[in-house]
């Protein structure tokens, strides 16, 4: 991870779609259409947008040390499970991150692309079973 792919990946897809929330979304309530209902008081998408927000920065600090991360993904794993929310879907948010991300990036997509996220959504898997 020391070559930054994961933070490159992201830096191709603000180039080519600015903010990619909107289809991060649309994966996220296609796979799971029971989640949508939780939103319903997010008119304006300012709520999805700072999870998603929060999430990236999650992701790139993961891409690091993870010091920050740490605490923030037991915070907001204790938040989200206090409405309902599973550890794995809770997870899955992370995973329809990176799948939208691949699909926005394409044929820019290199191995060592697929090995950061890999690497960094185990990070995720162990913090959330760890609680």
């Amino acid at each position: 991870m020391a070559d930054n792919a994961l933070s490159e990946s992201l830096e191709i897809v603000v180039e080519r779609v600015g903010n990619p929330a909107p289809q991060i979304y649309e994966r996220m309530f296609k796979l799971s259409p029971e989640l949508e209902s939780m939103f319903v008081l997010d008119r304006d998408g300012s709520v999805r947008a700072e999870m998603i927000r929060l999430s990236f920065d999650a992701l790139l600090d993961l891409e690091q040390d993870g010091q920050y991360a740490r605490g923030l993904i037991a915070t907001e794993l204790t938040t989200h499970g206090n409405n309902g929310i599973t550890a794995d879907q809770f997870v899955s948010l992370f995973d329809t991150i990176r799948d939208v991300v691949r699909e926005i990036v394409a044929g820019q997509w290199q191995p060592r692309h697929e090995q950061a996220w890999n690497q960094v959504l185990s990070r995720v898997g162990d913090l959330v079973a760890r609680g």
